[in-house]
C-alpha cells in the first residue's frame, strides 16, 4: 500500500516529461547537451515510457542517425528497446541502409545494428546491398560496414558477397596485383566456413587484370587476403 502513491507520483512525473520533451527529442538528440538528457531517459526509464522517444528518431531516422549525437543517442535506442520497439528501429535502418551506410555518423549505427540483429534481420539487410556491394566496399565510410557484414554473414550469404566483390571489374576498380592471377580467401580459424578448395580460391583470369607480387586486402572474415 505505501508502494501506490509513490507509483502514481512515478507515472505522472513520466507523463509530464514525455509531454514537455516529445516535440524536442530530434532538436535535442543533436544537441550537444541536449542528448545526453535524452540518453539518461533512455537508460533510466522503462522502455514503453520513452516511447516518445522511439517515436521521433524512427520519424526522423535520416536526421537523427546521420548527425554525430544523434547517431549515439539511436544506438542507445537499440540497447533499451523492447522486442517490438527495437525491431521498429531495425526496420528502419534496413529501409535507409544504403544511405546510412554512405554516411560518417550513420555508418556507426549499421554496424551496430549488425552485431545486435538476428539472423533474419540480417539477411534481409545483407540482401538490400546485393548489387551494390562493390561499389559500396570502394567508398569510405561503407567499406567498413561492408567488412562487417562479411564478419556477419552465413556460409550461403558469404558465397555470393565474395564473387560480387571478386568480380574482375571490381578488381580492375580496386587496381588490385594478384600474383599469379590468383586471390586467395584465407582464414586463421580451424575450422574455416570458407572451403579453400571451393569457392574460397577465386580465379582471376582476366586479360585487363594485371599480375605482380601483392595480394590485395579485399576482405577480412577472420582472416586475410593471403600471398600466394
Amino acid at each position: 500500500s505505501t508502494l501506490f502513491p509513490y507509483t502514481t507520483l512515478f507515472r505522472s512525473l513520466v507523463s509530464i516529461l514525455s509531454s514537455t520533451l516529445a516535440p524536442h527529442v530530434t532538436k535535442m538528440s543533436m544537441d550537444t547537451n541536449g542528448n545526453h538528457v535524452v540518453q539518461r531517459c533512455l537508460q533510466h526509464l522503462p522502455a514503453d515510457s520513452v516511447q516518445f522517444v522511439f517515436n521521433a528518431v524512427e520519424a526522423d531516422v535520416l536526421v537523427v542517425t546521420r548527425h554525430r549525437h544523434g547517431c549515439c543517442v539511436f544506438q542507445r535506442c537499440i540497447d533499451a528497446a523492447n522486442e517490438t520497439q527495437r525491431a521498429e528501429l531495425v526496420g528502419q535502418v534496413l529501409h535507409h541502409v544504403i544511405e546510412l551506410m554512405q554516411d560518417p555518423y550513420a555508418n556507426y549505427v549499421v554496424q551496430y545494428v549488425l552485431e545486435r540483429t538476428t539472423r533474419a534481420e540480417c539477411r534481409a539487410l545483407l540482401h538490400r546491398l546485393r548489387g551494390g556491394l562493390a561499389e559500396l566496399s570502394m567508398q569510405k565510410f561503407s567499406s567498413n560496414v561492408v567488412e562487417r557484414c562479411l564478419q556477419a554473414a552465413d556460409a550461403g550469404d558469404l558465397e555470393w558477397m565474395v564473387a560480387e566483390l571478386a568480380d574482375p571489374g571490381t578488381l580492375r576498380a580496386l587496381h588490385v596485383l594478384c600474383d599469379g592471377g590468383v586471390l586467395l580467401v584465407g582464414s586463421s580459424e580451424p575450422h574455416s566456413r570458407l572451403d579453400m578448395r571451393g569457392p574460397c580460391a577465386i580465379h582471376l583470369q582476366h586479360p585487363s587484370l594485371e599480375c605482380g607480387s601483392v595480394a590485395f586486402d579485399l576482405i577480412q572474415l577472420h582472416g586475410r587476403v593471403a600471398n600466394v
